[in-house]
């Protein structure tokens, strides 16, 4: 599952009153949309995402700013994605420091680079980490299944390479090695020191 799939489900199951109760509005900003379009957002930029109609984008801001951001949830979608963050007077950066809008809520979805900026000022943090290792070695011996001496194989290989190693606990990088050793049965995996 990846980032923006992960905030639709939290975006469905708030809008299904399954999460995020006290939320009345839940705002998704694609940051890399937000950012294709202009490179200093407003909040009316990130309304205008959502509603063309510039009388309402107007109310709606202003009500918005006038609550401080109370009852409001941004989830900010693809943060590594975003060129500006900690730019001064940037939405975003304000957003994620309560500097703006200090009562809305924020959601932050980002790779582990961008996340490693922001996680000291955020009051709560959750970092999905991938694969355990059990779960790397459960998943290549499920996937050869009546195979075994493969997964041995491809496990013992694993192992002595580091760099391999560390692929693997993103599931999606085990799921390509796995692949690729099934399509090449080992003569084409690189060597690493």
């Amino acid at each position: 599952i990846g980032k923006t799939v992960l905030l639709s489900k939290v975006c469905k199951d708030w809008a299904n009153e399954e999460c995020l109760i006290n939320v009345v509005a839940l705002i998704h900003v694609p940051l890399r949309e937000l950012h294709g379009k202009c490179a200093r957002p407003t909040l009316a930029d990130i309304l205008e995402m959502y509603c063309a109609d510039q009388p309402t984008i107007h109310n709606l801001s202003r009500s918005i700013e006038h609550l401080g951001g109370e009852g409001i949830c941004f989830a900010l979608d693809g943060l590594d994605e975003y060129p500006n963050l900690y730019s001064p007077g940037d939405l975003i950066t304000g957003l994620i420091t309560n500097r703006i809008l200090p009562q809305a809520s924020v959601i932050v979805t980002s790779r582990p680079v961008a996340s490693e900026k922001v996680k000291e000022r955020m009051n709560t943090h959750v970092e999905i980490i991938g694969f355990m290792p059990t779960q790397i070695e459960k998943y290549i011996t499920d996937y050869y299944e009546s195979q075994q001496h493969l997964a041995k194989k491809l496990l013992v290989y694993i192992d002595t390479h580091p760099n391999v190693k560390d692929m693997c606990y993103l599931p999606l990088h085990l799921a390509m090695i796995v692949h690729l050793n099934q399509v090449s049965r080992f003569q084409n995996l690189p060597e690493t020191e």
